[in-house]
């Protein structure tokens, strides 16, 4: 039989536990730097930001190409999106690069 100080400490484990694997799936880290290109993020990160601070899921990055750059399909803007798991989807860094505009 467990002992009212078993079951918290059980529940308390089970919190820990959670809250790590919780911060596992849903911290995506701070996206990546693309040449020629701009990140901003929505919602955006206190000034202070650093390389541990947690990104969380659904925090949109949208990476907008400096002047005279462009995607290869002419555009200038791409989103990616904090999803489960810890990733940013889609891939964009070595997938789509902002170039030099050729016209």
């Amino acid at each position: 039989m467990w002992s009212n100080a078993n079951k918290w400490k059980q529940k308390l484990y089970f919190l820990q536990f959670s809250q790590m694997l919780s911060s596992f799936l849903l911290d995506c880290g701070l996206p990546e730097i693309m040449n020629h290109a701009i990140v901003s993020l929505d919602p955006e990160l206190p000034a202070d930001a650093d390389n541990d601070t947690k990104v969380s899921a659904d925090t949109v990055a949208t990476y907008t190409c400096t002047v005279g750059n462009e995607y290869s399909d002419e555009s200038t803007e791409k989103t990616t999106v904090c999803s489960l798991g810890g990733v940013w989807l889609p891939e964009l860094i070595g997938v789509e690069e902002c170039r030099r505009k050729f016209r």
